[in-house]
Protein backbone atom coordinates (compact mmCIF):
# COMPACT_ATOMS: atom_id res chain seq x y z
CA UNK A 1 0.00 0.00 0.00
CA UNK A 2 2.85 2.94 0.92
CA UNK A 3 4.38 1.74 -2.08
CA UNK A 4 1.38 2.73 -4.26
CA UNK A 5 1.06 5.48 -2.20
CA UNK A 6 4.89 6.97 -2.90
CA UNK A 7 3.82 6.13 -7.07
CA UNK A 8 0.93 8.73 -6.70
CA UNK A 9 2.42 11.57 -4.95
CA UNK A 10 5.22 10.95 -7.56
CA UNK A 11 3.21 11.36 -10.12
CA UNK A 12 1.06 14.02 -9.00
CA UNK A 13 4.56 15.84 -8.06
CA UNK A 14 5.57 15.84 -11.80
CA UNK A 15 2.53 16.52 -13.21
CA UNK A 16 2.73 19.82 -10.41
CA UNK A 17 6.08 20.41 -12.32
CA UNK A 18 5.16 20.53 -15.84
CA UNK A 19 1.78 22.32 -14.95
CA UNK A 20 4.64 24.99 -13.18
CA UNK A 21 6.48 24.65 -16.16
CA UNK A 22 4.15 25.82 -18.66
CA UNK A 23 2.95 28.34 -16.91
CA UNK A 24 6.44 29.79 -16.23
CA UNK A 25 6.43 29.60 -20.09
CA UNK A 26 3.50 31.16 -20.85
CA UNK A 27 4.38 34.27 -18.26
CA UNK A 28 8.08 34.91 -20.03
CA UNK A 29 6.23 34.93 -23.55
CA UNK A 30 3.35 37.04 -22.33
CA UNK A 31 6.55 39.50 -20.72
CA UNK A 32 8.51 39.15 -23.74
CA UNK A 33 5.41 40.32 -26.64
CA UNK A 34 5.29 43.43 -23.52
CA UNK A 35 8.59 44.65 -23.91
CA UNK A 36 8.71 44.09 -28.00
CA UNK A 37 5.65 46.47 -27.80
CA UNK A 38 7.82 49.01 -25.45
CA UNK A 39 10.44 48.67 -27.62
CA UNK A 40 9.31 49.12 -30.80
CA UNK A 41 7.21 52.18 -29.64
CA UNK A 42 10.22 53.80 -28.40
CA UNK A 43 12.83 52.67 -31.27
CA UNK A 44 11.75 54.81 -34.34
CA UNK A 45 14.12 53.51 -37.07
CA UNK A 46 12.52 50.00 -37.10
CA UNK A 47 12.21 49.78 -40.63
CA UNK A 48 9.43 46.83 -40.34
CA UNK A 49 5.93 47.21 -40.79
CA UNK A 50 5.33 44.87 -37.71
CA UNK A 51 7.39 47.24 -35.07
CA UNK A 52 6.76 51.13 -36.64
CA UNK A 53 4.15 52.75 -35.20
CA UNK A 54 4.08 55.78 -37.24
CA UNK A 55 1.48 57.80 -38.74
CA UNK A 56 0.12 55.97 -41.93
CA UNK A 57 1.03 51.89 -41.35
CA UNK A 58 -0.43 49.60 -39.19
CA UNK A 59 1.26 46.79 -37.02
CA UNK A 60 0.47 43.00 -37.55
CA UNK A 61 -1.69 42.74 -35.06
CA UNK A 62 -3.87 45.67 -36.46
CA UNK A 63 -3.87 44.40 -40.04
CA UNK A 64 -4.74 40.62 -38.71
CA UNK A 65 -7.45 42.19 -36.12
CA UNK A 66 -8.77 44.34 -39.10
CA UNK A 67 -8.99 41.54 -41.88
CA UNK A 68 -10.65 38.87 -39.08
CA UNK A 69 -13.32 40.90 -38.19
CA UNK A 70 -14.36 40.88 -41.82
CA UNK A 71 -14.56 37.40 -41.92
CA UNK A 72 -18.91 36.56 -41.76
CA UNK A 73 -19.89 36.23 -37.86
CA UNK A 74 -16.63 37.34 -36.46
CA UNK A 75 -17.74 40.49 -35.21
CA UNK A 76 -15.25 42.68 -33.25
CA UNK A 77 -11.67 41.40 -33.33
CA UNK A 78 -8.10 41.63 -31.42
CA UNK A 79 -5.01 39.97 -31.54
CA UNK A 80 -1.95 39.65 -29.72
CA UNK A 81 1.06 37.96 -31.00
CA UNK A 82 4.02 36.31 -29.54
CA UNK A 83 7.07 36.67 -30.99
CA UNK A 84 10.74 34.72 -30.19
CA UNK A 85 13.32 37.32 -31.20
CA UNK A 86 13.37 40.78 -32.87
CA UNK A 87 13.91 41.91 -35.72
CA UNK A 88 17.03 41.38 -37.02
CA UNK A 89 19.13 43.98 -39.39
CA UNK A 90 22.24 43.05 -41.44
CA UNK A 91 23.97 45.76 -42.73
CA UNK A 92 25.33 46.64 -46.06
CA UNK A 93 29.46 46.50 -45.96
CA UNK A 94 31.74 47.51 -48.32
CA UNK A 95 34.31 44.76 -48.40
CA UNK A 96 37.98 44.88 -49.61
CA UNK A 97 39.29 41.29 -49.87
CA UNK A 98 43.76 41.58 -50.22
CA UNK A 99 45.73 38.61 -51.88
CA UNK A 100 49.43 38.46 -51.27
CA UNK A 101 51.25 35.57 -53.41
CA UNK A 102 55.29 35.03 -52.68
CA UNK A 103 57.10 32.62 -54.15
CA UNK A 104 60.46 31.94 -53.63
CA UNK A 105 63.34 29.87 -54.64
CA UNK A 106 66.39 28.31 -53.00
CA UNK A 107 69.94 27.96 -54.17
CA UNK A 108 68.98 24.04 -54.08
CA UNK A 109 66.25 23.95 -56.78
CA UNK A 110 63.27 24.04 -54.04
CA UNK A 111 60.24 26.34 -54.49
CA UNK A 112 58.08 28.19 -51.91
CA UNK A 113 54.61 29.20 -52.56
CA UNK A 114 53.08 31.44 -49.69
CA UNK A 115 49.71 33.02 -49.69
CA UNK A 116 47.99 35.56 -47.73
CA UNK A 117 44.47 36.50 -47.85
CA UNK A 118 43.20 39.48 -46.00
CA UNK A 119 39.67 40.80 -45.44
CA UNK A 120 38.53 44.08 -44.26
CA UNK A 121 34.68 44.46 -44.04
CA UNK A 122 33.65 48.18 -43.30
CA UNK A 123 29.66 49.01 -42.69
CA UNK A 124 28.57 51.60 -45.19
CA UNK A 125 26.70 54.34 -43.32
CA UNK A 126 23.96 57.01 -44.39
CA UNK A 127 23.72 60.93 -43.36
CA UNK A 128 20.64 62.05 -43.24
CA UNK A 129 20.12 65.54 -41.18
CA UNK A 130 23.73 64.93 -39.55
CA UNK A 131 22.68 61.58 -37.83
CA UNK A 132 24.49 58.54 -39.41
CA UNK A 133 23.09 55.09 -39.51
CA UNK A 134 23.98 52.06 -41.22
CA UNK A 135 22.54 51.28 -44.39
CA UNK A 136 20.51 47.88 -43.65
CA UNK A 137 20.95 45.12 -46.76
CA UNK A 138 18.33 42.82 -45.22
CA UNK A 139 16.04 42.90 -42.42
CA UNK A 140 14.95 39.40 -40.82
CA UNK A 141 11.74 39.27 -39.13
CA UNK A 142 11.35 37.75 -35.86
CA UNK A 143 9.44 34.27 -35.27
CA UNK A 144 6.08 34.25 -34.38
CA UNK A 145 5.55 31.63 -31.55
CA UNK A 146 1.56 31.91 -31.30
CA UNK A 147 -1.58 34.05 -31.75
CA UNK A 148 -4.33 34.69 -29.09
CA UNK A 149 -7.57 35.97 -31.13
CA UNK A 150 -10.30 37.09 -29.34
CA UNK A 151 -13.65 37.76 -31.02
CA UNK A 152 -17.19 38.49 -30.99
CA UNK A 153 -18.51 35.21 -32.64
CA UNK A 154 -16.49 32.35 -31.86
CA UNK A 155 -18.50 30.62 -29.96
CA UNK A 156 -19.63 29.30 -33.30
CA UNK A 157 -17.28 26.37 -34.15
CA UNK A 158 -17.68 27.46 -38.03
CA UNK A 159 -16.64 30.89 -37.16
CA UNK A 160 -13.73 29.96 -35.14
CA UNK A 161 -12.30 27.04 -37.66
CA UNK A 162 -12.47 30.17 -40.35
CA UNK A 163 -10.51 32.42 -37.76
CA UNK A 164 -7.94 29.43 -37.08
CA UNK A 165 -7.62 28.94 -41.14
CA UNK A 166 -7.15 32.68 -41.70
CA UNK A 167 -4.78 33.02 -39.14
CA UNK A 168 -2.88 29.89 -40.22
CA UNK A 169 -2.54 31.30 -43.59
CA UNK A 170 -1.36 35.07 -42.70
CA UNK A 171 1.35 34.55 -40.59
CA UNK A 172 2.12 30.96 -40.98
CA UNK A 173 2.02 29.57 -37.64
CA UNK A 174 0.37 26.20 -37.20
CA UNK A 175 -2.87 25.87 -35.89
CA UNK A 176 -2.18 24.29 -32.28
CA UNK A 177 -0.29 27.57 -31.85
CA UNK A 178 -3.45 29.82 -32.40
CA UNK A 179 -5.48 30.22 -29.82
CA UNK A 180 -9.80 31.85 -30.55
CA UNK A 181 -11.64 32.73 -27.44
CA UNK A 182 -15.15 34.40 -27.70
CA UNK A 183 -15.58 37.69 -26.32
Amino acid sequence: MEKLLEKFNNKKSIENLVIFLVLCIIVMIVINTLTDEKESVSNNSESSIIFTNTVGEKTLETKLAEILSMINGAGKVDVMISYINEVEKIPMTDTKVTTTVVSEKDSNGGERKTEETSTEENIIYEETNNLKSPVVKQSILPEIVGVIVVAEGANNIAVKENLIKAVEATVNVPSHRIQVFSK
